[in-house]
């Protein structure tokens, strides 16, 4: 068998082993036992293969029906193959499942990966991004990218790249009231 670093961390798990999947499972219900936890965050989702996932949510929402499960559904270069990732672009798999959405992010404030940094989102003037502003204020829904409102988690700014503030900063530069 390959090795698999998409998470570029060299900590990958394979998660669509059925022991492996049933002790990740298993711990999940753990934390929500003992920690009376009422949501799960999963960091690069996109590693983990769409049934461990949905298993998840269906023992944590068995117990606790508004039990939130969300996380960061990029489509990693891992082994496991594209189809049952954990991605954004499964989201018709993940149903229950929310999505961290760049989109949104880039459409509001800008791209902020450095190559693009001084490109505004329509906040900060870039009035071509109203189309997509559309979509982006009704959760991506009306585009058929997602199939219900609650799969997008729309954020401005989370632990990566630049705060709203910086990405204002950088794009207003030399604006004055």
């Amino acid at each position: 068998e390959e090795l698999s670093d998409g998470s570029f961390c060299g900590n990958e798990i394979r998660s669509e082993a059925k022991f492996v999947q049933d002790y990740i499972v298993l711990m999940c219900e753990r934390y929500m036992e003992l920690f009376d936890i009422d949501g799960l965050r999963f960091d690069l989702m996109g590693l983990t293969d769409v049934n461990t996932i949905n298993r998840i949510a269906d023992a944590m929402l068995l117990k606790k029906p508004d039990f939130m499960l969300y996380g960061e559904g990029w489509d990693m270069p891992t082994v496991l193959d594209t189809k049952l990732r954990s991605s954004m672009n499964n989201n018709h798999l993940l149903e229950r499942i929310a999505f961290f959405n760049p989109h949104f992010r880039d459409t509001v404030k800008g791209p902020t990966m450095m190559s693009e940094i001084y490109n505004p989102g329509y906040v900060l003037g870039n009035l071509d991004m109203l189309p997509k502003m559309r979509d982006a204020l009704t959760a991506y829904v009306l585009n058929a990218y997602f199939k219900y409102p609650t799969q997008s988690l729309n954020y401005l700014e989370c632990h990566d790249n630049m705060t709203f503030y910086d990405k204002m900063h950088l794009c207003l530069k030399g604006i004055t009231r």
